[in-house]
């Protein structure tokens, strides 16, 4: 997800000096604060889903570092956010399937990975941000698949196959739509 998120913002932003320096310091503070809060994300679902917010945000200091247009900016980490932020409902849905007493969670939380990009990617494709929409649109598509095919724990594989997919394609919506 980081390398998404930074990947984008340097094509977005064009290789120079200052850009990838600024790569550079970005990746090593996520990997660090990423590292040092891992067991906590880990265990709280709440700290997943900011996790995942916070992480969208990475490419901001590079786009920044390269003056790119503040609202392009915000959109694009506003994108990143919306498709992260589905993929982890999507990995919470997929515990929540065998959780004893709590089988409907699994049911909104799948309805929210569906209805927050498809609401994201109508919102930027009326604000004129086609980049951004067809990243939203991807993982309301990829949460779509995920919602039919139901994945449990034991498929945990294919969800994080499909979500990989789904950052990869969000990154070629978001690097060069």
């Amino acid at each position: 997800m980081l390398a998404a998120v930074v990947l984008t913002a340097v094509v977005r932003s064009g290789p120079s000096l200052p850009v990838l320096l600024t790569a550079l310091v970005v990746v090593i503070a996520a990997v660090l604060i990423g590292g040092t809060f891992r067991h906590d994300i880990r265990r709280h679902e709440g700290l997943q889903l900011a996790s995942a917010t916070i992480m969208a945000a990475a490419g901001v200091p590079i786009e920044l570092a390269a003056r790119m247009d503040l609202a392009s900016v915000v959109s694009t980490a506003l994108a990143w956010a919306v498709v992260f932020t589905a993929s982890a409902l999507n990995v919470r849905a997929s515990f929540a399937r065998v959780s004893r007493g709590r089988p409907a969670k699994a049911g909104m939380l799948q309805l929210g990975a569906v209805a927050l990009p498809f609401v994201a990617a109508v919102l930027f494709a009326l604000a004129g941000f086609a980049a951004q929409a067809v990243a939203a649109f991807v993982a309301t598509a990829g949460s779509v698949v995920l919602t039919l095919m139901r994945p449990g724990i034991k498929r945990m594989k294919a969800v994080g196959l499909s979500l990989a997919a789904i950052a990869a394609l969000a990154f070629v919506a978001l690097a060069f739509v």
